[in-house]
């Protein structure tokens, strides 16, 4: 009996990362627009721990796979590109910010609710990748070109580890195992000092499937011949590739992302059948589902041209340290928080109207 070849292994490896990632996050309600919300309204930061908890954890283990020479972290285009426009990133960063919540959720999120039976999310999620693939390839790659020509540079060429090196004379390996054991180390003192400890243990869980990820593309898929581009988690792209695939598989290849986007499916759906959370939902008026649309369309296009969405660039694309992830980061948290402040102001007009009717009527 043959050995399985390297691809087949990764894309086994990508299945088994995305059913842990479905199942981790469907039971922990895992989500950095939700984290913020809550933290914003003053309902506790648990959830907003565990995202950070989760981002430490991912720096920690894939600075140390790069520190020990086990990955390549300058094969990882999407992050460290030879040129790139910060001003594109920024904007693209603000944009998604800016749908996830309207939208109530990110992508990741929101594929995890899909496979719960949120129909809402399923609706959003499908329109978010055929956005995103038509600004990769459609008719909205031409303002994303115009975007990604604004004052491009070699900001995100080396990741910080390098850059440090070069200014304190050090190996960037050292720099590189210095910075995983320190975001360790926060990861764990988080952990040991919060509350919620299982929500706060399931994102550090989070945060180790990034490394897995790359250790699926870096090691078990290294082939000289046929090599795995390297990857780890994602939603972005990889939805967008998963419907293409769905209507052209006899004439595409089958990529780690798409692997990826059926075990997180499979993983959610399971977790909340077994735990007897899932359940059909829908939109319950037009005007939702037009708030839910518009709120796709932005994260469909943000993602595209931050590089990312809040998994791509918060999770992975940090666990790199590319200064490409942090503009693409502040900027989705930037727009997460002025996109709750908006619903903030509506919710407050809202109940004011209300009450004047109401008034109204009394008299």
């Amino acid at each position: 009996m043959s050995a399985l070849e390297p691809v087949t292994l990764a894309l086994i490896a990508a299945l088994a990362i995305g059913l842990a990632f479905g199942a981790l996050a469907e039971r922990s309600q895992f989500c950095v627009v939700s984290g913020v919300r809550e933290a914003s309204d003053g309902k506790g930061t648990d959830k907003l721990h565990a995202v950070i908890i989760a981002t430490l954890v991912a720096i920690a283990g894939t600075q140390a796979l790069a520190g020990l020479g086990l990955i390549d972290l300058g094969g990882v285009a999407p992050y460290l590109p030879p040129t790139a426009s910060v001003v594109a990133v920024a904007t693209g960063g603000l944009l998604f910010g800016l749908g996830a919540v309207a939208a109530r959720g990110c992508l990741g999120r929101l594929t995890v609710l899909s496979a719960t039976g949120n129909l809402r999310a399923l609706i959003v999620i499908l329109v978010a990748a055929i956005v995103a693939y038509a600004t990769m390839r459609g008719l909205l790659a031409l303002p994303r070109s115009a975007l990604q020509a604004v004052l491009p540079s070699d900001f995100g060429a080396r990741d910080l580890t390098q850059r440090i090196a070069g200014v304190a004379g050090l190996e960037s390996d050292l720099i590189r195992l210095g910075a995983a054991g320190l975001a360790g180390l926060a990861a764990l003192t988080l952990v040991v000092l919060g509350r919620a400890r299982w929500r706060l243990v399931a994102g550090a869980a989070i945060g180790l499937l990034v490394a897995a990820g790359w250790t699926a593309t870096g090691i078990v898929g290294a082939d000289d011949f046929d090599p795995v581009p390297l990857a780890s988690l994602a939603f972005a792209q990889p939805l967008a590739q998963s419907i293409v695939y769905a209507m052209t598989a006899t004439g595409m290849k089958l990529e780690f992302g798409i692997a990826l986007v059926a075990g997180v499916l499979l993983g959610a759906g399971l977790a909340s059948r077994l735990a007897g959370t899932a359940s059909l939902q829908g939109f319950h008026e037009p005007g939702q589902m037009l708030r839910y649309l518009f709120g796709a369309g932005l994260m469909g296009f943000g993602a595209v041209l931050a590089a990312g969405c809040t998994t791509g660039q918060g999770l992975t694309g940090m666990s790199t340290l590319a200064p490409l992830s942090f503009v693409a980061l502040g900027a989705m948290l930037i727009g997460i928080r002025l996109g709750i402040a908006i619903d903030q102001r509506l919710d407050t007009r809202d109940r004011k109207l209300v009450t004047a009717v109401a008034t109204a009527a009394r008299r």
